[in-house]
């Protein structure tokens, strides 16, 4: 049972119905939101939950009018309800702990990272999940923490990703600054792998980056274009026709999820905050940011 009201903590609990009668109180409690607040919860096995900011209620315009035909028609999106998404991409030493727990055998991610320190290679973003290892990872944080966890919508994410504006970037139009906010393909990324249009300038990483190492954007959120791409809760259709003009997800045909934001082989034009792409596996340029109920 599941219960959300503006203003209100979300209520969820797990109940057995059996042959008798079964009665069950709701109460909903009062929530101030505070946008830009960071938490995290406490898992009941011991330890604590990722990091989260509170993303308070507002609107944007989704898409492009003039990009791609899956980012369009642009369109005016309401976030009616406020939410924690975490400050930082899913890392490794987090979702170890989820695969320990679950008896899992470790995972492993591409790339030469012999040079980073045990610490180090934990903060690397966890790659190599699927779609459902997302959402088994976003149920494990529930059970855990009590409160729900999930994957954000299509809508949520852009919305995050934007911080409040409208350019093709967070930081604004010029695609030059990219590197300084983002770990994308570029130089040094181009002497090694023949890709056509990465980006001219040079951000110091040449695979995966440690999260956290580039500048967070308005809304506190790190890494939001660049070093992975994200999974959301949204099933792929090649265009916005139909799409809610709320934050839910879009359901259908689930053959493909969609995934935002760009991966650390991303060019400039792979990497704005419009940018669209969908799967249905794992990779090492996938990997998890979760957002956490109200």
């Amino acid at each position: 049972m599941r219960a959300t009201a503006i203003g209100h903590r979300s209520y969820e609990r797990h109940l057995t119905v059996e042959a008798k009668p079964l009665s069950h109180a709701i109460r909903l409690e009062k929530y101030v939101v505070e946008p830009g607040r960071t938490f995290r919860d406490d898992l009941s096995s011991g330890g604590e939950g990722p990091l989260l900011v509170v993303i308070g209620t507002g609107s944007f315009r989704m898409g492009s009018d003039g990009g791609p035909t899956d980012e369009r028609p642009a369109r005016q999106v309401e976030v009616a309800h406020p939410f924690a998404i975490g400050v930082f991409e899913t890392t490794r030493g987090e979702y170890e702990t989820f695969r320990v727990a679950q008896g899992k055998a470790a995972s492993g991610s591409p790339g030469s990272e012999d040079e980073l320190s045990p610490e180090s290679r934990a903060r690397l973003p966890v790659t190599g999940v699927s779609w459902e290892d997302a959402q088994d990872y976003v149920g494990w944080l529930s059970e855990e923490s009590g409160h729900r966890y999930r994957l954000p919508s299509e809508a949520e994410w852009e919305y995050v990703a934007r911080g409040a504006t409208t350019g093709p970037y967070y930081f604004g139009t010029d695609v030059g600054a990219l590197c300084a906010h983002a770990n994308v393909a570029d130089t040094t990324y181009g002497e090694i792998y023949p890709k056509p249009g990465v980006a001219t300038c040079s951000d110091g990483t040449l695979r995966l980056a440690v999260v956290g190492g580039f500048p967070a954007n308005a809304f506190g959120v790190h890494d939001v274009l660049g070093n992975v791409e994200e999974w959301v809760a949204d099933c792929w259709h090649g265009n916005y026709r139909g799409a809610p003009s709320g934050q839910s997800a879009r359901s259908g045909n689930c053959g493909d999820h969609v995934v935002r934001g760009g991966a650390w082989d991303s060019t400039p034009e792979e990497s704005t905050v419009s940018y669209r792409s969908f799967s249905n596996r794992g990779s090492g340029t996938r990997g998890i940011r979760v957002v956490r109920d109200l």
